[in-house]
């Protein structure tokens, strides 16, 4: 289970050479990671102009409007290539990539989530409030 700890994988990739990085980047299916990019262009178009305008409905402030749905649409891109790209480094470092790859795809979502959201409402917050 040693082999699990974010530093120990993080140290593995530092320690691949570049072929060795290329590889592991062939290893993504080119359809599969065509669909999934084109899935998540969609789900972000979708979520990010609804609560986009669900901001501007409910506040009438388009900086507000900006943040929400520009955020939205940063945490789903995000969260969609840490899902494509986290089940492939286990599968490379010997691991089956089904059962960790959830809650590793879950915390990297959530904390770049919390992260983007974060940093682009500190960027606009003087534009939020009046």
């Amino acid at each position: 289970m040693e082999d699990l700890h974010p530093a120990n994988i993080a140290g593995l990739l530092e320690a691949l050479d570049e072929d060795e990085k290329q590889e592991l980047f062939r290893q993504l299916d080119t359809d599969t990671a065509s669909k999934e990019t084109w899935v998540g262009l969609l789900m972000t178009l979708v979520c990010g102009l609804t609560l986009g305008v669900a901001a501007e409905v409910c506040q009438r402030n388009p900086a507000l409007r900006l943040t929400v749905g520009v955020s939205m649409a940063m945490v789903i891109m995000v969260a969609s290539f840490m899902g494509s790209l986290i089940p492939v480094i286990f599968q490379r470092l010997g691991i089956h990539p089904a059962v960790p790859s959830g809650p590793f795809v879950n915390i990297a979502s959530d904390l770049s989530g919390i992260v983007i959201d974060l940093s682009l409402s500190t960027a606009i917050l003087k534009y939020i409030v009046r």
